[in-house]
């Protein structure tokens, strides 16, 4: 049997190694990691920094125990253990993943529920990006342009109209934009190109509510749903979706603004003069921006 040289060995050439400061989903997917772990991957590699002024001993204690006990460290005084001081300065040390569960655990404990909501408006701030709490889950994405995966679920629109109507097809689509690099997905079950015909609530209830479920049911990552009809975006919230993305800008609809107000979404407003089956015969602007 032959054997490889020591030299031979050696000779092979050694990874390339590089200081990443702040990797980001693109970097993953370029890795090749499954979609459905990024978002939980990402949560590690952004640390957290929490310095805590005046804190009293049994509370420090506590700070630190319960980082210690899921990962992270609290920077407490010598002292903070044998109860010799009365106050202590804590630095809390982690990453978003350590804040989310001390959150979770802290907020059963007398006397920190008002802290927690401070630490967690504190630790969940992106300096360098936008923070968004949309229909009760927390969203984030750095300072850069955010690309908006479109998935038209219908018959006839103007550019991928019929590709997507089956549910495990938008499914795979959807999938396939996030592993290319979009961070919302935007699900539309009407068409709006020009002269396009408007279909009834309950059809595109047919189409947009399963796909919904699917793609929510498989990643973190928001989705948005485009419609102008409040029963469809109702239900779509209830299904997964974070934003309402309105072609209409809440003109269409008188309940759509009470629907995005009571379920905490966030809301797209498009511009659209007239209607799709009319808005080619009225293109002249005097004006664009006043």
């Amino acid at each position: 049997m032959a054997r490889r040289s020591k030299k031979s060995s050696e000779e092979k050439p050694l990874p390339d190694v590089r200081v990443l400061r702040k990797p980001d989903k693109k970097t993953l997917l370029n890795i090749g990691v499954d979609p459905h772990s990024v978002d939980i991957l990402l949560a590690k590699t952004v640390q957290r920094f929490l310095l805590l002024t005046g804190v009293r001993p049994y509370m420090a204690n506590i700070l630190k125990q319960t980082m210690l006990s899921i990962g992270g460290d609290v920077a407490v005084h010598r002292d903070v253990i044998s109860g010799k001081i009365e106050r202590s300065n804590c630095l809390i040390i982690g990453d978003l993943r350590h804040y989310r569960r001390l959150l979770e655990k802290l907020n059963h404990q007398p006397g920190f529920r008002q802290l927690c909501s401070i630490m967690e408006e504190k630790a969940f701030k992106d300096e360098d990006g936008l923070v968004l709490d949309l229909c009760g889950k927390r969203f984030g994405w750095d300072v850069k342009p955010v690309i908006m995966g479109i998935l038209n679920v219908t018959d006839d629109s103007f550019s991928d109209g019929g590709l997507w109507n089956d549910t495990e097809k938008a499914y795979r689509h959807a999938m396939e934009m996030l592993e290319q690099g979009a961070e919302i997905i935007d699900v539309g079950g009407e068409s709006t190109r020009p002269g396009s015909q408007a279909i009834g609530e309950e059809e595109e209830l047919k189409r947009v509510i399963p796909v919904i479920e699917k793609i929510a049911s498989s990643t973190s990552t928001p989705i948005s749903i485009d419609t102008q009809k409040s029963g469809v975006a109702s239900r779509a919230i209830d299904s997964g979706a974070s934003i309402v993305n309105d072609v209409n800008a809440l003109r269409s609809d008188p309940d759509m603004l009470d629907v995005i107000r009571e379920k905490k979404a966030g809301v797209i407003l498009m511009h659209m003069r007239g209607t799709p089956a009319n808005m080619q015969k009225n293109t002249h602007y005097s004006d664009i921006i006043g």
